[in-house]
């Protein structure tokens, strides 16, 4: 996961990077992507799919 991040756009260095399989977010945690996101790609915001799902149903 660390080095797809890296190598998501690294010449534009996008703000948000997003782990973005329901599954896969609950299986690994939360946490465990983002440390996995932050790892590739230091400069960007990590985000997962579960989170926005929980945003949503907030809202």
């Amino acid at each position: 996961m660390a080095g797809a991040a890296c190598r998501i756009q690294p010449e534009a260095r996008p703000d948000v990077v997003s782990w973005s399989c329901t599954s896969g977010s609950i299986v690994i945690g939360e946490l465990r992507v983002f440390k996995q996101i932050d790892k590739g790609a230091p400069w960007a915001k990590p985000m997962c799919l579960v989170q926005g799902i929980l945003d949503a149903l907030h809202e």
